[in-house]
């Protein structure tokens, strides 16, 4: 009955606001996929940091409805089903008491909560790396085939959800190493389960170290303390709020001195030394590569190690021999939860922004998450048969509004990514499709009698000798001149409008003006 009850409960809450907010650029990166076959959706993952097996899940699933809410459907069910098997992690710890606190912990986590609720693969990653804790801690205590059978399909199926799997293993490994030393026989049994799964991981290994070396903006360049310190903040409220540093130092310390008194007897207990060192063993290895190399230390790539953080942290505290102590502690540990719950309802837009942009774009106060869609809408009534959409922002603004757009309009609309630069792979090049990218109106195939010009930066950028030329200036020399060409080729502005961050400009083409002639034609 519990695990039932943590499930229809983890899924109530997750079920608030599934579609309120409009899809955003990693969302749309899956969407676009599953447009494809299932052959397609494998060759595409390969430019990702992700296998395909999330996107063929939401292949099929699909085939029930297309809405944001109901593709959104699939992570909160798979969201909604990490509680029950914390419970069972919890319990073959330090029995039920544990598993009851464990499975509520995962329930009121903020970032297993917010991944439950987006299209992308996290739910599932975070799903399958417990039940491969569960199936690898009933193995080591029963040796039975089945839990070894259960670990190895927990670990096939986790690696093709996400690559850090592939640390899940190698450590449940070095653990088995430790456990079993040199007692061969007992080997047999989980080198056989797996041998079947490794052969099918095989398949994925060369994309895995080729995405390895791949560069990711998003990605520190090096390793350092405050990646440690700001992880360890992730896995508790799981949001730094801005200029609340104490705030948010005190809302985190229960989690940490759960840790650490945790941690005190973590060797006399089998399974607790057993998840202790799966975790330590991880920790150490994404460490390490992120030291000799390409750093792949990344929050939200870091999840599969939070429900063992919140099991020890709540064993610390369940296990002080003062009753009063340990009330207290576990009273400040939800506290805290509930606290990063209440500040994530009540700073809605802000703490989705971090979770979604990591500071990279902050909508403004008027925004209420769905100014795209709602001008992508009104854009296909407008757009006229001889007009153009072009993006036109700094940096990542101008692909977080395009591919946004292209997927509202089915790609029905003429609509284009304006930069002088590359778009590079972590920004959704491979998304692009031939002649999408132009870096110069030159670049279209004739110019048009009107343009409607999208951007996420303020529309004074895209009007010469503006207020705002100094941030205009900033983004001509970064991503090309688009409003000195409008001026050029003879395109005056007609009217501009704003809908919470997303701003329009129409321009529309004065005959027989421009260096283009008259058939408005590049040579």
């Amino acid at each position: 009955m519990i695990p039932l009850a943590l499930f229809a409960l983890a899924l109530i809450v997750r079920l608030y606001r599934l579609s309120y907010l409009d899809v955003w650029f990693d969302e749309v990166a899956i969407l676009f996929q599953i447009q494809g076959t299932f052959p397609e959706i494998w060759n595409f993952c390969k430019a990702e940091n992700f296998p395909p097996l999330y996107s063929w899940l939401l292949k099929v699933w699909s085939l029930g409805g297309g809405s944001d809410g109901w593709l959104r459907l699939l992570s909160a069910l798979l969201g909604a089903l990490i509680p029950p098997l914390a419970y069972a992690i919890g319990k073959e710890l330090k029995g039920r008491r544990l598993g009851l606190w464990l499975g509520l912990a995962c329930l009121l986590s903020l970032p297993l909560y917010y991944y439950s609720q987006i299209i992308r693969m996290y739910s599932l990653f975070v799903l399958l790396a417990c039940l491969s804790y569960y199936g690898f801690l009933r193995a080591l205590a029963t040796g039975r085939w089945k839990y070894w059978f259960l670990t190895a399909l927990a670990n096939l199926l986790g690696f093709y959800a996400f690559l850090f799997m592939s640390f899940v293993v190698l450590s449940e490994f070095l653990v088995l190493a430790y456990s079993y030393r040199f007692e061969a026989r007992r080997y047999w049994r989980p080198v056989l389960a797996h041998l079947p799964a490794i052969a099918l991981m095989s398949f994925w290994m060369m994309t895995l170290l080729t995405r390895y070396r791949a560069q990711q903006s998003y990605v520190p360049s090096h390793l350092s303390f405050q990646d440690l310190i700001e992880l360890w903040i992730y896995f508790g409220t799981g949001y730094k709020a801005p200029h609340q540093e104490l705030l948010m130092a005190a809302a985190n310390l229960p989690f940490a001195l759960g840790l650490i008194l945790g941690l005190r007897k973590w060797f006399g207990h089998p399974p607790v030394t057993a998840l202790v060192l799966i975790a330590a063993l991880s920790l150490l290895l994404i460490c390490g590569l992120s030291i000799i190399g390409q750093s792949i230390f990344f929050d939200r790539y870091m999840l599969f190690l939070l429900p063992i953080y919140l099991a020890l942290a709540l064993m610390g505290w369940m296990e002080l021999a003062s009753p009063l102590w340990r009330k207290v502690g576990l009273v400040w540990f939800f506290g805290a939860l509930l606290f990063s719950q209440g500040y994530y309802w009540t700073h809605y837009h802000a703490v989705n922004d971090e979770f979604r942009h990591h500071g990279v774009f902050v909508r403004p106060a008027d925004d209420d998450g769905r100014s795209m869609s709602r001008t992508a809408a009104a854009l296909e009534r407008e757009v006229g048969p001889d007009e153009v959409i072009i993006h036109y922002s700094s940096h990542f603004l101008k692909d977080f509004s395009y591919f946004n757009f292209v997927y509202f309009h089915n790609r029905a609309l003429p609509e284009y990514i304006y930069s002088t630069q590359d778009i590079p792979e972590y920004a959704g090049r491979q998304y692009l499709h031939a002649g999408d990218h132009i870096r110069s109106l030159r670049d279209l195939p004739r110019l048009p009698e009107g343009i409607w010009v999208i951007t996420l930066n303020q529309v004074d950028i895209l009007l010469q000798g503006s207020a705002a030329n100094q941030e205009a200036q900033k983004i001509i020399v970064k991503e090309g001149d688009l409003p000195g060409e409008l001026v050029d080729d003879g395109y005056v502005l007609q009217h501009t409008s704003r809908d919470g961050a997303v701003s329009v400009a129409h321009f529309r083409k004065l005959s027989g003006l421009g260096a283009s002639g008259e058939s408005g034609r590049r040579e």
